[in-house]
């Protein structure tokens, strides 16, 4: 090999790490008077509108049943939870929570 031909990607090693984590730090945004927080800007980051990411704690067959429809259907989690929503809430009046 050629002296001069290969040169390393990064100059700096993994310092641009530490540096990249400093600058994008989420503010945490209290939720009412509960002690749970939320970063803001991370829950809705690259989504379309009206959607939002959620943590939810389910039973463990529930989850396997969504991914093994998901998986025969060739769609995604998010799509076959969505159709289920979707006909579950149809025609529901729903009233709004105090806030």
């Amino acid at each position: 090999m050629k002296k001069g031909l290969f040169k390393p990607a990064a100059t700096k090693g993994l310092e641009w790490i530490e540096e990249e984590t400093e600058n994008h730090v989420a503010k945490i945004i209290p939720i009412s008077d509960s002690n749970t927080y939320l970063p803001k800007e991370t829950a809705k980051q690259g989504l379309p509108e009206g959607w939002t990411r959620a943590t939810f704690i389910m039973r463990e067959q529930y989850l396997e049943d969504l991914k093994n429809i998901a998986y025969w259907d060739r769609e995604t989690i998010k799509t076959v939870l969505d159709v289920i929503l979707d006909r579950f809430l149809k025609g529901k009046k729903v009233p709004p929570r105090k806030k």
